[in-house]
């Protein structure tokens, strides 16, 4: 491919989808972001009523089981935003989960509204990831009814658009670059970094013209005075990463057995919905540091202002409540939720070590790495966790001692070989999705054709599905085996007559093969 047809049918495509990603999600998510601080308000207010008038106690009651079982509706109706919102983005970004943007977002933001209002502890930010996925699929589908060439661009364009709408809701745009990389794909690719940073670029900049023209000001998510750590107290993040590591550990435990445990329980998923609200209820009710995510409760547990009595408190409740919601697939993100678990812990060991006779400077330095240390440890995406150290820090000052934290945390969560949390809740989403579908290899041999999308490119450069286990690549002129095991051989160009020919392991085979359209285009797809 000379540099001229590079430029125009792949670095151009790639830029102007993910601008256009990312002006649309920016937008989005900024008024998204701006009606959940509203709602959370109005839970804040609601509960705080009731409280002190319990005549109106009952309307309450009725009004979660209302809001339960619109919920569960709402989830039944559109399958895509059970749960979290990040592990189906990453399914469909990886082209093993369909996506229908057109429902999906509607949908994303209804549901996540009514567990926001009823105070449920979940995140915006999940959906904020599916909303931004299905929007980049939008924007690639109307882009490819013009040019089906762009349909190939389908699975960056859903990657770009997770990736802004992360950043759009964190304010963190290097970590909403990196989850393309290391959450979504798990693997470094030229193309995939190019729209990611484009579109989470495009994102900011759309959000940041909307709050100048509505006059509504900007403020930071979390607030923390981090300090660096001395030498001779490097001593200190390291043992606040083997704690937040074996918490991750017990977490990841936990929540593989509450799954389990609610997928043998014999009752409804809509009487899980309505005793999940309920239960919510109940600790809205006596303790409103409950309602939400936690972004609020992490600033205060940072600024010393909580008890440490209160702190155990609050984290055991908010442990049981995120299991009890995450395996009964409430809508509602979970990274936010994960942060303020790490920030209770870290609490914790803060005023465990400052009881021992460390400076209490160090406090919230210590609760800032713990909480990125056992984000890391969950997620197993160590960069991310580093990179959003300096973005919730505002500076370098806690590098250091952050990287000390996040590296001992991932080695003792390889240690106990536990699974990320979004790969658990993905193989779960997958599991219910493909329930009495047997699990097959299937053989796929792929015929390239004059008009065939991939053309001029190499084999690197295309995003094939997770679910292929091997490739092999024949040249119309010589052969040759390109595997992922010799990565030296994915540089072989791909030309019309080449036949390239993919084994998966998969129990959806016309999703497999759908993908494998859009990713080809007019090639001549055989299945065996």
């Amino acid at each position: 491919m000379t540099t001229k047809n590079y430029f125009l049918h792949t670095m151009m495509p790639v830029m102007l989808y993910g601008a256009f990603t990312g002006i649309v999600t920016g937008a989005v998510i900024w008024g998204y972001q701006f009606l959940v601080e509203k709602l959370l308000s109005v839970s804040q207010s609601l509960y705080s009523f009731v409280s002190q008038n319990l005549a109106f106690l009952p309307l309450l009651i009725a009004g979660l089981v209302v809001a339960a079982s619109l919920s569960y509706l709402n989830t039944q109706l559109v399958p895509e935003v059970k749960g979290g919102g990040v592990p189906y983005a990453e399914g469909a970004a990886r082209g093993i989960l369909p996506l229908k943007w057109y429902r999906v977002v509607p949908a994303a933001i209804f549901g996540s509204f009514l567990s926001f209002v009823c105070g449920l502890p979940l995140g915006s930010e999940g959906p904020s990831v599916l909303i931004g996925s299905a929007l980049g699929s939008g924007v690639n589908d109307v882009g490819s009814k013009n040019n089906k060439r762009r349909k190939s661009w389908s699975t960056i364009s859903i990657t770009a658009g997770a990736s802004a709408g992360f950043a759009a809701a964190l304010g963190a745009p290097l970590a909403g670059v990196l989850l393309a990389l290391e959450e979504c794909h798990k693997k470094f690719s030229p193309i995939v970094l190019m729209s990611a940073a484009v579109s989470v670029m495009f994102a900011l900049i759309t959000g940041s013209l909307l709050r100048i023209a509505t006059g509504i000001s900007e403020h930071a998510l979390f607030t923390f005075a981090a300090v660096n750590f001395e030498t001779l107290d490097l001593h200190l993040p390291l043992i606040a990463g083997i704690v937040a590591g074996l918490c991750g550990v017990g977490f990841l435990k936990l929540l593989t057995c509450s799954i389990h445990l609610m997928g043998k329980i014999k009752i409804g998923r809509y009487a899980k919905t309505v005793v999940a609200f309920l239960l919510c209820g109940v600790a809205c009710f006596f303790f409103t540091d409950m309602i939400g995510g936690g972004a609020g409760l992490i600033n205060d547990v940072a600024n010393m202002t909580v008890a440490w009595k209160m702190i155990a408190l609050l984290l055991v409740m908010r442990l049981f409540l995120i299991l009890f919601c995450s395996s009964s697939q409430i809508s509602g993100g979970m990274f936010i939720p994960f942060l303020c678990l790490g920030a209770l812990i870290g609490g914790l060991l803060g005023n465990f070590l400052v009881f021992f006779g460390m400076d209490e400077m160090y406090y919230s330095t210590i609760v800032l790495v713990t909480m990125c240390a056992f984000l890391g440890s969950l997620l197993q995406a160590p960069i991310t966790a580093v990179v959003l150290i300096i973005e919730l820090a505002g500076g370098m000052s806690p590098l250091l001692g952050g990287m000390i934290a996040i590296m001992a945390a991932y080695l003792v969560t390889g240690l106990f070989r536990a699974k990320p949390a979004y790969d658990e809740m993905l193989e779960n989403i997958l599991k219910n999705r493909n329930q009495g579908k047997e699990l097959k290899f299937v053989k796929v041999e792929i015929i390239i054709t004059k008009s065939s999308l991939v053309i001029g490119k190499v084999l690197r450069e295309i995003l094939l599905p997770f679910s292929v286990t091997s490739v092999q690549h024949k040249h119309s002129q010589g052969t040759g085996e390109a595997q992922f095991k010799n990565y030296r051989r994915w540089e072989r160009i791909i030309r019309e007559g080449d036949v390239i020919t993919l084994q998966a392991r998969t129990a959806d085979e016309q999703v497999l093969l759908n993908n494998l359209t859009d990713i080809f285009g007019n090639a001549t797809i055989i299945s065996e």
